[in-house]
């Protein structure tokens, strides 16, 4: 299965509620590398990298977050097949 990368930018009340929190657990339990942060603008974002399939999962985990956050907007962009993890981990940056 091919690796593949992007990046994600998730909107709504979702800083302040353990969103970053809750992807670095579904990253770390799906094999998934990358980043992820608040932004000034009250989003959160990042990189993630992995197989298809747990990205996939991932991407669903993205779109509904934990229990006390209220998505309202998720956009994906350099939705890309890689060659090879850029990331040895999934991190919580400081933004």
């Amino acid at each position: 299965m091919a690796l593949r990368s992007f990046h994600y930018v998730v909107s709504g009340i979702v800083q302040g509620v353990g969103f970053r929190m809750f992807l670095r657990r579904k990253a770390d339990a799906h094999g998934i590398v990358g980043w992820t942060q608040n932004d000034a603008f009250g989003n959160v974002v990042g990189v993630a990298q992995g197989q298809e399939d747990a990205l996939a999962k991932f991407k669903g985990y993205l779109c509904n977050g934990p229990s006390r956050a209220r998505v309202t907007d998720v956009r994906f962009t350099e939705d890309k097949v890689i060659p090879k993890l850029e990331f040895d981990r999934f991190d919580i940056r400081l933004a």
